[in-house]
């Protein structure tokens, strides 16, 4: 996607593609769609979260996402997002969504009503459950510190494991 022959293309279907590398990468005003596709091993793509769905979810526009577990995951509907694992794959995407309006309103409307679940006071009240129940795990675990030394252990060698599998250096 970085090759000139991608920029041309998008230039011929009347796409402006705005790099939001650093600074605004979360500011999603001022654009028709977000495009996030990332190229890196399976081990990082694990731990992302699936921010950008959430994100044009709110800002009504439809998402062109890469094949992650996070975006996988919250999936409940083809309108949720248009998975695009390619530079052909963006293009057939763009060209549906500016062949079709009415899939373009579909994903808006549907993202307005998947975007009700990441609400900023539910997904506070969500941590607040989340922060207690780890209150409560250290206390029983502080009750028996070696088990919990033991499940540390155990934790850094299967992250290290998965890591080496994986071929990701740090």
């Amino acid at each position: 996607m970085k090759t000139d022959a991608f920029q041309e293309a998008l230039r011929q279907r009347g796409v402006r593609f705005a790099n939001r590398f650093q600074g605004t990468w979360h500011d999603y005003e001022n654009v028709d769609a977000v495009l996030a596709i990332r190229d890196c091993p399976p081990v990082v793509m694990a731990t992302k979260p699936a921010s950008k769905l959430i994100n044009a979810w709110k800002a009504r526009v439809p998402a062109m996402l890469g094949p992650e577990p996070a975006y996988r995951e919250l999936r409940r509907s083809p309108l949720d997002f248009l998975e695009t694992d390619s530079a052909e794959a963006v293009l057939d995407a763009i060209d549906r969504l500016q062949g079709s309006p009415e899939l373009y309103q579909a994903m808006v409307e549907n993202g307005m009503k998947r975007a009700e679940a990441f609400d900023d006071n539910l997904l506070a009240a969500r941590w607040i459950e989340l922060l207690e129940e780890a209150r409560e795990r250290n206390r029983r675990e502080t009750r028996a510190p070696l088990l919990r030394y033991a499940r540390y252990l155990w934790n850094r060698q299967k992250i290290s494991l998965v890591k080496r599998l994986s071929g990701w250096r740090d």
